[in-house]
C-alpha cells in the first residue's frame, strides 16, 4: 500500500459546471408539484418573498401590487424556473465571508438557467438553505452568501465558452483553402 503524503490533495474528477437542466426542458406534474409545496412553504416562511424579490415597501399603493407579485411565484413557468434554480445552487456551498448580489448571481447563471425572475433566484437560494438578506430598506435585491470560487468557476467557464464562440465563428467565416 503506497504512502499517503498528508500534503498530496486526492485527484479530483473533472465535474462538468452545469448541473440541471436547459431552459427548454419540460417537467413532470410530480416535480412542479413538489416544487409548488416547496415555494408554498417558503412564502408562508418569507412573506416578503414576492416575484420581484424582496417587497418591503409600505405604501398602500404599493402594497395592492403585492399579492399579485406573490401569486406569480406560483405560476407553472415560475416553478420550472424554480426548479432549474435550485439544482443550479445546489452545486455550490454556502459562505459567511462572500456575499453576492442575487442580480449577479442570476446573471452568471443565466446560461445554464435560462431568464429567471429575481424572486424565484432568491426562493431558490433559501430553498437551498442559502441566506438571503435585503441589501438594503428600499431596494427589492437581495444577497446572497455564496462561495467565491464559485463565482470565479462561473466566469472561468463563460469566458471558455466565449473563447470558443468566437474560434467557431472566426472558422465559420474563413474560407477554405
Amino acid at each position: 500500500m503506497p504512502h499517503e503524503n498528508s500534503r498530496t490533495r486526492p485527484v479530483l474528477q473533472r465535474v462538468p459546471l452545469i448541473v440541471g437542466r436547459p431552459p427548454s426542458t419540460q417537467f413532470s406534474r410530480e416535480e412542479l408539484h413538489a416544487a409548488r409545496e416547496s415555494m408554498d412553504t417558503l412564502t408562508h416562511a418569507h412573506p416578503w418573498l414576492t416575484n420581484v424579490g424582496i417587497e418591503t415597501r409600505a405604501s398602500a399603493a404599493d402594497a395592492a401590487c403585492i399579492p399579485d407579485n406573490r401569486a406569480q411565484l406560483l405560476r407553472e413557468d415560475s416553478l420550472a424556473d424554480f426548479i432549474r434554480a435550485r439544482e443550479w445552487l445546489a452545486q455550490w456551498r454556502e459562505t459567511s465571508a462572500c456575499k453576492m448580489p442575487a442580480a449577479l448571481l442570476v446573471e452568471l447563471a443565466q446560461p445554464w438557467i435560462g431568464p429567471v425572475s429575481h424572486g424565484v433566484f432568491l426562493a431558490a437560494a433559501l430553498a437551498e438553505s442559502f441566506r438571503v438578506r435585503q441589501i438594503d430598506l428600499l431596494s427589492t435585491q437581495g444577497v446572497v452568501n455564496v462561495s467565491q470560487r464559485a463565482i470565479s468557476r462561473c466566469r472561468r467557464e463563460l469566458a471558455r465558452r466565449a473563447r470558443l464562440a468566437a474560434r467557431t465563428a472566426q472558422e465559420q467565416h474563413t474560407p477554405a483553402q
